[in-house]
């Protein structure tokens, strides 16, 4: 069950298989929806999520152990962490030059989220993905 949004935050950890990405980008989109995250916002962050777990699961062989989602919803924003604490995000997560595309055609992962979340950083040591991404301003 996906915690209510005045509980204010959301963890679960998932098996380290690529079939639970789909559990823990639903998961993740409920708890959004429940925080009052616009459509188009929550699109962003699961698709972010997705980048992510995807990369892990087909790269990191530590994270087949699983993997820890959690999200809190703050005043302006949901903050979003995945990690492992034996993955190494930050050694092998790199956004990819543009002029190299034609070369490689997969790799932009980290391209990809920079856009869709407001904000994305690696733990020192590369345990943890952090993204926040800001509820837009009422008009």
């Amino acid at each position: 069950m996906v915690p209510k949004p005045h509980d204010g935050s959301f963890v679960r950890s998932y098996p380290g298989h690529a079939s639970f990405a789909a559990d823990a980008r639903r998961d993740l989109r409920e708890f959004a929806t429940a925080s009052g995250m616009e459509a188009a916002d929550i699109d962003d962050i699961t698709i972010a999520v997705g980048e992510v777990l995807v990369f892990a699961v087909e790269n990191i062989p530590s994270l087949r152990r699983g993997f820890l989602l959690t999200a809190r919803h703050g005043k302006d924003a949901i903050s979003i962490d995945i990690s492992d604490s034996a993955a190494r995000f930050g050694k092998r997560i790199a956004v990819r030059d543009p002029q190299f595309e034609s070369l490689a055609p997969r790799g932009f992962g980290m391209a990809l989220i920079a856009k869709l979340v407001d904000e994305v950083t690696l733990s020192e040591g590369g345990t943890r993905v952090r993204m926040i991404k800001r509820f837009r301003a009422e008009t």
